[in-house]
């Protein structure tokens, strides 16, 4: 498997307590990986640990394949803080300005063809002269994502890049992360608190809960468990278990008290109704139900 991050056991403490515990997270190169957990979870301190912001108390971690990290480093940017733009400045004049600084050279900067490039990417490419003091705050988070890409980096990470965003500037964060991804191939750790925003760009999960990563999972994976679920209280669960598992798969299956449950199975309600009584099942209530991606996380955190 091709790993742009890989961590073993990634731990930091702060005054005695652990706010990230044995941590062990896998990125795949091409990866969206959205990290899921509430405030004072630990995704912040996480991604400052991979980004050489902090120093791990215990614990291993290696990027694209356990390169140097001073080499790998150079192939990873980041958007973690409020970006710290020139307000002065046109967009055009912010990336020359930072290009200055990201150490491509004495003296070399972006050519305006390269600077027009990286603002169409990520849809600032029509600003003109306008001062980014002046921009919404999704065209400065925009505006943020084109610095930290001067590098033309494989690997971005990035910091709730929405918090704050009216769902305009959401989308078209949105847009140009997926871009990015697309065209540029570009692997991203992403967190946030919108969770069904997330859903919509993310390739991968990982949930955090007080330093601990409780589950990495697959988008698609975790879009079969939002499939319907259908419950039955029955005078019999017993029989229906036995019903149901001559005709469906077991795993499929579960029983509290009087209720059976069948997940994710695309048999209409009316059917699996029908099945039980052509067996001697009585069915005294019949609920069908869809999990979305809020009530997955707060089942897995406990609330």
């Amino acid at each position: 498997m091709d790993y742009v991050l890989e961590s073993s056991g990634l731990t930091k403490r702060y005054g005695g307590r652990a706010v990230v515990k044995d941590l062990s997270m896998h990125i795949r190169r091409g990866d969206i990986y959205g990290f899921i957990g509430r405030n004072g979870a630990g995704k912040t301190t996480f991604m400052r640990l991979i980004l050489g912001l902090a120093v791990p108390d215990a614990g291993t971690f290696s990027l694209f394949g356990g390169e140097n990290h001073a080499e790998a480093g150079q192939k990873v940017g980041s958007v973690i803080e409020a970006p710290a733009i020139y307000a002065g400045c046109t967009a055009q004049e912010n990336l020359k300005r930072f290009s200055l600084l990201s150490n491509r050279g004495s003296s070399e900067t972006l050519s305006d063809r390269e600077i027009a490039e990286r603002l169409e990417l990520v849809g600032l490419g029509d600003v003109g002269k306008k001062k980014a003091g002046h921009f919404s705050l999704g065209m400065r988070q925009r505006l943020a994502i084109a610095i930290a890409m001067l590098g033309d980096p494989e690997f971005l990470v990035m910091d709730e890049p929405v918090n704050g965003l009216d769902p305009e500037g959401i989308r078209d964060v949105r847009d140009t992360i997926k871009r990015l991804n697309h065209e540029k191939g570009v692997t991203f750790l992403i967190s946030s608190h919108l969770l069904d925003e997330l859903s919509k760009t993310v390739s991968r999960y990982g949930i955090i809960d007080n330093g601990v990563l409780l589950e990495e999972i697959d988008a698609d994976e975790l879009a079969t468990r939002f499939r319907r679920n259908v419950s039955l209280t029955v005078n019999d669960p017993g029989r229906a278990i036995q019903v149901f598992h001559e005709l469906l798969p077991r795993q499929e299956v579960k029983a509290e008290g009087a209720v059976v449950t069948v997940f994710g199975r695309e048999t209409p309600a009316a059917v699996l109704n029908r099945m039980l009584v052509e067996h001697g099942v009585e069915v005294g209530a019949l609920m069908t139900q869809t999990k979305d991606i809020e009530d997955y996380f707060i089942e897995r955190i406990g609330g």
